[in-house]
């Protein structure tokens, strides 16, 4: 017998800037199978899908079905070539759950684009970009690594984060599913990256465990899901612990709360090294005053130009490496701390943004003047950020 009832509330836009959209979400469930009906239309290229679903009387969703451990077929996974009447299919028993009305459904399509034209007989083989990312290839003492072609918009946050972050000023600094999310913290980034890596069933990046006797938070080994964090730990900015020696590929062992694995594949915050390699055009620099340019009404948004308020994402001209805004738009945090003497303190945001003027050297990658600083838990209007990953992941293909 088959029982209709709508248990999937969202479809959501997903991805930069292109106008891909998930439309006509339905479900229905049939002999304990929950049926999952979508479009995806308004792009030509394959597509990652991945789905989660919430619980009845959970504040997120928290079933991350994508992660393999779910017996989900259909139309999910990675190189998934976009079509109306998609499907996915779920045996809920057999993970333990028994599926009522009021659960409710979310299906997020990004697209997997090619690599664009400054990248051009770079990467030639699909397999050396990762969705919207692209390879980096390292240098001395900083391994391979990929980083997003294109800061982290509003439609990826909301998607993920299941809100858009406003500053309280009444002002329109760029709003929109396209913009550059902004007034985020570095503990928001830290967040969403876990949190992304679960909707892929990665294990994230970032594990919290508080140490005995810390100053802000109850001693604990709190695991990877922000939500299962402890209360408060995204408004504390005095987290940071000596560093010990440097290294490139992962600076996050000098923030006290979180242990790592640099070598995990999983969504995560670029190091400063990385994000300074990459936005200079990597091994593949031209050497430029700024990422991609000397002009930099061409390859940025900054005072000059943006009108005051950041721009959609991917609009000025990328890099050597087909990367968008590194110069302009939003500054991008990345993972370091900021060293006074031994002491680390604050943050690291690189990049300038839509309203710093040229000559302060922001938008110049390579000047030794190109940061800025700010706290951890500090939401600004001007703070965005992009995301690495450390290798490609394909999650198990469902099965049509």
């Amino acid at each position: 017998m088959k029982k209709y009832f709508i248990i999937l509330a969202i479809a959501l836009i997903s991805l930069s800037a292109y106008a891909i959209k998930v439309e006509n979400v339905t479900c229905n469930m049939n002999n304990g199978i929950v049926e999952i009906t979508f479009d995806v239309v308004e792009t030509e290229y394959d597509c990652e899908i991945t789905v989660v679903g919430k619980e009845p009387g959970s504040s997120y969703f928290n079933i991350f079905l994508s992660n393999g451990d779910y017996d989900l077929t259909g139309d999910w996974g990675d190189f998934v070539y976009p079509a109306t009447n998609m499907k996915v299919y779920w045996n809920p028993a057999g993970s333990g759950y028994n599926v009522t009305d009021q659960y409710r459904f979310k299906v997020i399509a990004r697209e997997q684009l090619p690599p664009p034209p400054a990248a051009t007989g770079l990467y030639g083989d699909p397999e050396d970009y990762f969705t919207s990312f692209l390879k980096i290839d390292g240098t001395d003492g900083l391994a391979d690594y990929y980083l997003d072609r294109f800061e982290v918009t509003q439609a990826d946050y909301e998607a993920v984060m299941e809100y858009v972050p406003m500053c309280d000023c009444g002002i329109d600094y760029g709003f929109g599913p396209d913009y550059p999310v902004f007034s985020i913290s570095w503990n928001d980034a830290v967040a969403y990256s876990n949190l992304r890596s679960l909707h892929r069933g990665l294990t994230p990046f970032y594990k919290m465990v508080v140490p005995a006797n810390d100053d802000y938070l109850p001693e604990g080994d709190y695991g990877y899901n922000p939500y299962d964090w402890p209360e408060g730990w995204d408004d504390i900015w005095d987290d940071t612990v000596s560093p010990g020696e440097y290294d490139p590929d992962c600076v996050c062992e000098s923030f006290r709360y979180f242990e790592v694995d640099p070598t995990v594949t999983a969504y995560r915050l670029p190091t400063d090294a990385m994000w300074q390699h990459a936005a200079t055009g990597g091994n593949y620099s031209q050497n430029y005053t700024y990422s991609g340019g000397n002009d930099i009404d061409a390859v940025a948004w900054y005072y000059g130009n943006s009108g005051q308020k950041s721009h959609i994402v991917g609009t000025k001209a990328p890099n050597e490496l087909g990367l968008y805004d590194m110069s302009g738009n939003v500054w991008e945090v990345v993972c370091d701390p900021v060293m006074f003497g031994n002491t680390p303190i604050a943050r690291i945001i690189r990049g300038g943004y839509w309203g710093t003027v040229p000559n302060l050297n922001f938008y110049a990658p390579g000047h030794p003047d190109s940061y800025n600083v700010h706290w951890a838990d500090d939401r600004q209007f001007y703070n965005g950020f992009r995301l690495m990953i450390r290798d490609r992941h394909y999650p198990v293909k469902g099965i049509n």
